[in-house]
């Protein structure tokens, strides 16, 4: 029974060291692959910062380019406001003037202007009543 007990005992400890001989296997490799990973980490942390100045180069060119195309947009938009302005005011038909004559019944007003009588309307801020025949009028 103990020879028994030994070759059992024996063979649960051939199993462990086959695990653990399989273990330091991979163990082994991965110091490895992480020795290798150390040894290009200095490569990569050149890359990247090279990149990072590339990276910052790039940034402060647009951020010029974006500052000029800001006072461009600006000066578009105020020149398009001037423009806007111009057509507006262009746009308002002409202020015609004319010779009073009399007011009529239905709150409008006899004028005389360009060569013809005519009938128009009054402004609500201009008071009919006080308007004397043969004075200007708008």
């Amino acid at each position: 029974m103990a020879s028994r007990d030994d070759s059992a005992r024996a063979g649960r400890y051939d199993d462990e060291v086959k695990v653990l001989t399989t273990k330091i296997s991979f163990l082994e490799e991965e110091v490895a692959a992480l020795r290798g990973r150390l040894a290009d980490s200095p490569r990569q942390a050149r890359l990247l910062e090279e990149r990072l100045r590339e990276a910052e180069t790039n940034l402060a060119s647009i951020t010029g380019q974006n500052e000029r195309l800001t006072g461009t947009l600006r000066d578009a938009r105020d020149q398009i406001v001037a423009l806007k302005e111009e057509v507006d005011r262009l746009a308002q038909p002409p202020s015609g003037f004319g010779v009073f004559l009399q007011a009529a019944a239905d709150g409008n007003a006899d004028v005389f202007t360009g060569g013809r009588k005519m009938r128009v309307s009054v402004s609500p801020g201009v008071d009919l009543e006080t308007l004397r025949p043969a004075r200007k009028s708008c």
